[in-house]
């Protein structure tokens, strides 16, 4: 394994003691509707936007559907979103992601099996399509609180354009196994914090790795939540030239439960 790929995986360990210390691409989060899990029908729509005007003209917004419903041991859940990201009248990010997942319980632990369609702009990412499946395990649950990991494998197809939209492809495919941790935890009656961390490897090339971190802090209002999340997103091996390693996202917005 690279010295690249050490740090990855130690990154990833450091991570979950992180999570667990502080209590407190394409990678879609749904944790939102495994907290609202016990109610039967539940329905999520969350916005977030920036605005600069003058010597620097931005404008970026994003915004996503997050739907779920509970029969007895089934939980199915939707998310449907959308991220655009305009700069000096240049479209840097036009981005859309669904993703469809099902949760069968046993007790507190839970098979899965999930399928994601989406594109990145910015990645030059023109599609990617996963499948799969595997087993999340509850290793603390208390009420809103709860710690659990999860281990999966999938397959996945990307295509890349290597230069523009119209430039030339690459199509990609892989058969990955991940390793998922997820943590909430209510730091008082309006506030709450979660953390999901997805640690991602291909089975035919070990040096393929990549780490995803979200930590969301949200304070709930009157009918709607405040959120800040950041987003970590990490690749040891990007697939094209001209996309960096790693990205960071710092985000506000809002949180309505419909």
């Amino acid at each position: 394994m690279t010295k690249s790929c050490s740090n990855l995986f130690f990154s990833f360990i450091l991570s979950l003691f992180s999570v667990n210390f502080l209590n407190a691409q394409g990678i879609v989060n749904t944790e939102k509707m495994l907290s609202d899990a016990e109610e039967e029908i539940t329905m999520s729509f969350d916005i977030s936007g920036n605005f600069s005007f003058g010597n620097i003209r931005l404008f970026q917004s994003g915004s996503s559907l997050t739907t779920g419903l509970r029969k007895e041991e089934q939980l199915f859940r939707a998310v449907f979103g959308y991220d655009f990201l305009r700069s000096d009248g240049q479209v840097k990010s036009s981005d859309l992601f669904h993703q469809f997942r099902y949760n069968y319980f046993i007790g507190d632990h839970s098979f899965y099996g999930f399928y994601q369609i989406q594109n990145t702009k910015s990645l030059k990412l023109k599609n990617r399509w996963l499948t799969g499946g595997g087993i999340r395990l509850s290793l603390h649950r208390k009420e809103k609180a709860y710690f659990d990991i999860a281990f999966c494998g999938f397959y996945e197809s990307e295509v890349y354009n290597r230069t523009s939209d119209t430039g030339n492809e690459i199509e990609i495919d892989n058969f990955k196994a991940n390793i998922n941790s997820f943590w909430n935890l209510q730091l008082s009656k309006n506030v709450e914090f979660l953390s999901t961390i997805y640690y991602q490897i291909a089975f035919e090339t070990l040096s393929d790795q990549r780490l995803f971190l979200e930590s969301k802090l949200s304070f709930e209002l009157n009918k709607s939540d405040f959120t800040v999340t950041y987003r970590n997103r990490s690749h040891t091996e990007p697939y094209i030239d001209g996309i960096d390693k790693s990205d960071q996202r710092l985000l506000f917005g809002f949180s309505f439960d419909l």
